[in-house]
């Protein structure tokens, strides 16, 4: 496969933010390397904004090529938070060619570097997950539902994933078929019997017998996946506090029942939009909801606290250990 490689000299934080924030050759580029000494004015906010702005473009991968990275330690947590992982680190790689090459080529595959490839990297600042314990005999089944296209039930299902994967869980997404031929046509798709790889997670249209956590990604709610939907252990339903998008999250709920019960979980919404909705609604009142932390990239592993506080006590309840 041909490489493609432009270089551009973009000294400063606020002209990246620039470069990024007009937007009309990110969709060119499959990937961005930045080369850390080449840009000044590191200030923490400006760093947090820029690569937000550049994670917006989630089918652009960030690449960061870190030099005395021990002298500037501000730079790791921004990175941590945000879950950017590939990075070749010249400091641990001691400036050996070889070993950059081979950092860099993974960093450039369709996979990635992954949580444990770059430990080394966040040596100080790794936090330890527990390890939990699922039964041989038994499975669990997380279910997200959206209640338009694009609320973010898709996103919610990859942060899931390696959440569950990281906890020592083995998981699998299942979508639908249709879905699953649009997934196919990704550039870091990869497929293999009968399951999809893509960005070191696997997806596939039925359950098999090789994992014991299963996330379904159900899309829009219909009254056709509602029945599956109830048969969820976790069922979350991904809508928007947006009143204008009110009606849809009525019609959802008038799809699910009364008496079904759900955490709803919000996204692209504040806690004010969220109280403000709920006060005028007498009928969410019952339900437990909660703002999604921003998470611009798909790909990403998301706000583990978040995480931590709301799915996790939910899934150590069918765990031992």
């Amino acid at each position: 496969q041909d490489i493609l490689y432009e270089h551009m000299d973009i000294t400063s934080i606020n002209n990246l933010e620039l470069f990024i924030t007009k937007g009309s050759m990110m969709r060119d580029f499959d990937f961005f390397i930045i080369k850390k000494d080449r840009v000044s004015n590191w200030e923490n906010e400006q760093v947090e904004k820029a690569m937000k702005l550049l994670l917006s473009f989630a089918h652009v991968r960030p690449i960061f090529l870190l030099q005395q990275s021990k002298t500037h330690d501000e730079l790791k947590p921004i990175l941590i938070n945000l879950q950017i992982r590939n990075i070749v680190d010249f400091d641990n790689t001691q400036y050996d060619l070889p070993q950059i090459t081979k950092e860099l080529l993974n960093c450039l595959s369709p996979d990635g570097n992954t949580y444990t490839q770059t430990d080394h990297t966040f040596e100080q600042e790794r936090i330890e997950d527990g390890r939990l314990t699922l039964p041989d005999d038994q499975l669990i089944r997380i279910g997200y539902v959206g209640t338009r296209s694009f609320v973010g039930s898709t996103t919610q299902s990859f942060i899931t994933y390696d959440f569950c994967k990281r906890k020592g869980l083995r998981p699998c997404i299942i979508v639908p078929s249709d879905f699953y031929d649009k997934l196919q046509q990704s550039f870091f798709a990869k497929e293999k019997n009968g399951e999809l790889h893509i960005n070191n997670k696997i997806i596939a249209m039925t359950e098999k017998e090789d994992y014991n956590l299963f996330i379904y990604d159900f899309g829009l709610l219909t009254k056709n996946n509602k029945y599956d939907f109830y048969k969820m252990d976790i069922a979350i339903l991904v809508a928007t506090a947006k009143p204008w998008e009110y009606k849809e999250l009525e019609n959802a709920l008038q799809i699910l029942g009364e008496h079904f019960v759900l955490p709803i979980w919000f996204s692209f919404s504040s806690d004010t939009e969220i109280s403000a909705l709920c006060k005028d609604n007498e009928r969410l009142q019952q339900y437990p909801t909660e703002a999604l932390p921003f998470a611009p990239n798909p790909f990403g592993n998301g706000k583990r606290a978040f995480y931590n506080q709301y799915l996790l006590p939910h899934i150590e309840q069918m765990c031992t250990g």
